[in-house]
């Protein structure tokens, strides 16, 4: 996630209400980095989540929010934490060393 925390809730409250658990001063999160190593841990998140068969940037739901591409559909994949994901990431095969 490249955003502040809270945007969700900031730009689309209705749907920040509608989350399940979600509260931005609760997430985990790493950084500041790189740019560029930002943009690679992205790709290889979402590389893994399509690999478990998440569902991933639907817009049928909520529409085009910002940054709908870099979101998945709860049941399709199942996550307490950041620490979770990178976890994930790390056990697959696409993480550059």
């Amino acid at each position: 996630m490249s955003r502040p925390l809270n945007s969700l809730a900031e730009t689309h409250p209705e749907l920040a209400a509608e989350a399940d658990g979600w509260d931005p001063r609760l997430v985990s999160y790493s950084g500041p980095m790189n740019g560029d190593l930002a943009r690679q841990w992205e790709t290889d998140i979402l590389r893994m989540l399509r690999s478990k068969n998440a569902i991933v940037g639907r817009n049928e739901i909520a529409g085009r929010f910002t940054g709908y591409t870099e979101s998945w559909m709860k049941n399709s994949y199942p996550v307490k934490s950041l620490s979770d994901i990178i976890e994930a990431v790390r056990e697959s095969d696409f993480e550059k060393k």
